[in-house]
């Protein structure tokens, strides 16, 4: 008999202990929230099961030990079903690495050393921002034009599908309107700290990714690096 999601991704609940499961019983700003958490070797049955479900959680947190792989290829299944936000937590020291999670669909590569409450938290500033997030008007900014209920921005008729931290990287840049936005500025905004760790380099890592994905839709210098400071969006 197949495992249920419960019973496949309980094993991954008992790795972050009670803060976690206190998580996934509370709310953010009033609104219920749905933490997933699930181990990178869970059964791809199971993901399966979870496509065809009910349960549309907010965020998932999978936990990557020694098979990158096999932790790249949950990422990119996970995110083929209805998941919002993805979190990988495991030790991932190369940016290759870190880049090839992103690029499968997570928006967090957590170092593994990470403690309960730092994750709670991490979790919880994603929930919040998701919030304020859906609550943003996004339109044309420019020349490319932001579809925030899909996460996909468009150029000229071409169109390429961003993570929710990309759009919402995108759109605060957007906001801008040509106007450097310091880094300071972004990562407060975008993932709600005022510095970044050298086991986050998270801010360096979606703008590389990013700026790849706007070249695919030919806006490659769309996105400018000012040294020191900061980065903007030009006209594409």
């Amino acid at each position: 008999m197949a495992a249920s999601p419960e019973q496949g991704w309980r094993r991954a609940v008992e790795l972050s202990g009670e803060p976690i499961r206190k998580l996934m019983r509370s709310s953010t700003a009033g609104v219920p929230s749905c933490v997933l958490l699930v181990d990178s070797t869970v059964d791809y049955g199971v993901v399966d099961q979870f496509r065809a479900s009910r349960l549309c959680p907010g965020v998932v947190v999978i936990r990557v030990q020694s098979h990158l792989r096999g932790g790249i290829d949950t990422v990119q299944a996970l995110r083929a079903t209805r998941v919002n936000a993805a979190i990988v937590v495991g030790s991932v020291e190369s940016v290759d690495d870190r880049v090839a999670f992103f690029e499968s669909g997570a928006d967090h590569v957590l170092d593994a050393s990470l403690t309960a409450r730092e994750l709670v938290a991490w979790t919880r500033a994603i929930l919040r921002r998701m919030q304020r997030a859906s609550q943003r008007p996004v339109g044309s900014t420019q020349g490319l034009v932001l579809q925030r209920e899909c996460n996909i921005v468009e150029r000229l008729g071409l169109h390429t599908a961003l993570t929710p931290t990309e759009f919402d990287l995108l759109a605060v840049l957007a906001d801008g309107e040509g106007r450097v936005v310091p880094r300071r500025h972004l990562l407060m905004l975008v993932w709600g700290i005022a510095e970044e760790t050298t086991t986050t380099n998270v801010l360096n890592a979606h703008i590389w990714s990013l700026r790849r994905k706007l070249g695919s839709i030919g806006a490659s210098h769309a996105l400018q690096t000012v040294r020191g400071v900061g980065f903007a969006l030009a006209d594409a």
